[in-house]
């Protein structure tokens, strides 16, 4: 359930961080009072001073936005593959949807103070509140231009639409009424230098009346959150509190509203149920709470978060709760690795358990096809739960390295290695697939064997005449340790395999790890890094590459076609990837992440640590190369 606080918190950071600390109750009016308690995610951020050498990277990246004209290229192809009349009716459209935008302040919006987000379940339809604050008139100039495209909508939808002004806690509220089916109606409002946007009316005026009534219960009153911070990094930047308990509360709503449409209707009463069941067995974070904050030049993040009581009893609980951490993450990733990821995982058989139980069991027609399953399982001795599912438990590592240059740019190694506890059992299957694989003409064109390796004891080549062409691809597979091991290249298995002996440098003790100021010590559930810079960069590349090659090749190979497809349209797209792929490159100032989760101090607890290292402006960078 991360992913919701996750992505709020992204969305928000893009434009906020915080001056004073958040979790310092101001004594003037604080928006966090705004969020009500059924809210399942909330959200506030705060511009953080710390943060303004940003600007300079995202200025770069607006002008190279400008400077390829790429919003005015792709609006001319769209505009190139319409009918006459049909660019008529697009031009007037863009030019009234400019008119009505032309008074917002586009400025004072970049200049974000203050912002909330808040968002629940009514039934089956979501609701969000966003609440934020502007310098000067901005809050205003933004109501006005959304306002006129609200009276566009209102005119255009005639009598099935109409538009609501009206006063509330000294707030001016414009409310587009939908017809009574859609189960929302946008309102827009402004109060001061506030500007309010929700998805319902009532939940803009709940949260209005909420901040005016600081003694009023909030969702960030929750005592929860209050115990997290005691054990948080103080939140500079923003805060994120996911209530997975309010979430899935509010799920039942669906329940319910499933179970009210289907009435009468067997089908979807035990489809009900079913969802109902599943939702019981998934739903175990209680709650996480997070915050952002900032160092020098790197976005830190950190996380406290709780599963729910009896959640070793769940399928999902069952499914984590007995993984093995990992005590020596070091001795698993090499110096050079350019990306990593260790994680213990979750095994999928408690998962298969309940669905070969339940699904039976609510719908007894379907035992029928259970007993189908069971059948070919025989028919084939390869048995989905036994051989499978119980042979790998979920835990993973997977570590990339630079590889050997080619015509197209950098390339990568992999290695990849999971917990196996039935190694033979595997290694027989692979070896039947293979066979298998043996009797396909196609795939015997290619040669493809599988041989020992001469490097590896106990591991195994793949050959094939296309991997020769592949830069000299070797892919290879293991077993050792109680993991199944498989790489790219023997070598790149070989530089693991001598980590872990303790034989080669370990990226724990180089000086890209000790820039993220992160002490990893005790056990790990989770550990990643990635060079984010890096890959934006090939990314960026490989799409100007592309984009100025794919048009040639594609226009030559259709000279002299006749009744061919046009391929007009897909090279007009593809000349777009190269000032994309310019575009794409000027993001490369995020040049790295490492994040980490552990066991928190608490029962049922866990921590995340999350550093995003940022490229240094300009002037900063010349003044660290003077002193060196």
């Amino acid at each position: 359930m991360k992913t919701w606080a996750n992505s709020a918190m992204t969305a928000v950071l893009l434009v906020a961080a915080a001056a004073p600390a958040i979790t310092n109750r101001a004594t003037a009016e604080d928006l966090r009072d705004a969020l009500p308690p059924d809210v399942f995610l909330a959200v506030y951020g705060k511009h953080n001073s710390e943060r303004d050498y940003q600007r300079e990277h995202y200025a770069e990246v607006w002008n190279a936005v400008e400077e390829t004209r790429i919003i005015e290229k792709t609006f001319q192809l769209i505009q190139a593959r319409m009918a006459e009349n049909d660019v008529g009716k697009m031009l007037a459209f863009r030019d009234t949807v400019k008119e009505a935008l032309e008074p917002v302040q586009w400025k004072k919006l970049l200049e974000l103070e203050e912002i909330i987000y808040g968002q629940k379940l009514d039934g089956p339809v979501g609701h969000s509140i966003v609440i934020a604050r502007f310098p000067d008139d901005g809050a205003a100039s933004l109501k006005q231009g959304l306002g006129n495209l609200f009276a566009m909508a209102d005119e255009a939808g005639k009598d099935n639409i109409n538009l609501v002004e009206e006063t509330h806690a000294n707030a001016t509220l414009l409310t587009l009424q939908l017809p009574p089916q859609v189960p929302m109606s946008p309102v827009i409002g402004v109060r001061g230098d506030l500007f309010i946007f929700s998805t319902r009316t009532d939940f803009a005026k709940q949260a209005l009346t909420l901040l005016d009534d600081p003694s009023a219960e909030s969702k960030f009153d929750d005592p929860r959150v209050k115990k997290a911070l005691s054990q948080l990094p103080e939140a500079e930047d923003a805060l994120v509190f996911f209530d997975g308990k309010t979430l899935a509360q509010q799920l039942d709503g669906v329940i319910a509203f499933i179970r009210g449409v289907g009435a009468g209707n067997d089908e979807a009463l035990r489809i009900a149920t079913l969802i109902d069941s599943l939702l019981d067995e998934l739903l175990i974070v209680d709650h996480e709470v997070t915050v952002e904050y900032t160092e020098g030049y790197q976005n830190r993040s950190a996380t406290y978060g709780e599963a729910v009581s009896g959640h070793k009893n769940m399928v999902v609980g069952g499914m984590i709760a007995n993984q093995k951490l990992f005590s020596d993450w070091s001795k698993w990733v090499p110096a050079e690795a350019s990306s990593f990821s260790l994680n213990t995982g979750a095994t999928v058989t408690p998962l298969y358990d309940w669905i070969t139980t339940k699904i039976p069991e609510i719908f007894p027609e379907s035992e029928q096809a259970f007993a189908k399953w069971d059948q070919i399982q025989d028919q084939f001795d390869v048995h989905l739960r036994e051989d499978i599912l119980q042979s790998f438990s979920g835990e993973s590592v997977s570590i990339a390295m630079p590889g050997p240059p080619t015509p197209l740019g950098p390339s990568s190694k992999s290695v990849s290695f999971t917990r196996c506890s039935q190694p033979d059992r595997v290694k027989e299957l692979i070896h039947r697939a293979f066979d298998a694989l043996q009797e396909i003409p196609q795939v015997q064109a290619q040669g493809i064997t599988l041989e020992e390796s001469e490097q590896l004891e106990g591991f195994e080549v793949i050959r094939a005449n296309l991997l020769m062409m592949m830069g000299g691809l070797t892919p290879v597979f293991g077993f050792q340790d109680g993991w199944m091991a498989m790489g790219s290249h023997v070598d790149a298995v070989q530089t693991v395999l001598d980590t872990r002996a303790g034989e080669h440098d370990s990226f724990a003790g180089t000086d890209q790890f000790a820039k993220f100021g992160l002490e990893v010590s005790g056990d790990v559930n989770a550990i990643s890094y990635s060079n984010i810079g890096q890959s934006i960069r090939q990314a960026g590349q490989a799409m100007q590459q592309f984009g100025s090659m794919l048009p040639m090749i594609m226009a030559m190979a259709g000279q002299g076609g006749q009744g061919g497809p046009d391929l007009g349209p897909l090279q007009d797209v593809l000349q777009l990837l190269p000032p994309i792929g310019r575009i794409v490159s000027k993001f490369d100032f995020i040049e790295s992440r490492l994040s980490v989760t552990q066991p928190g101090q608490n029962e049922n607890s866990y921590v995340r640590h999350t550093v995003i290292l940022i490229k240094p402006p300009a002037a900063a960078e010349a003044e660290a190369e003077s002193a060196n």
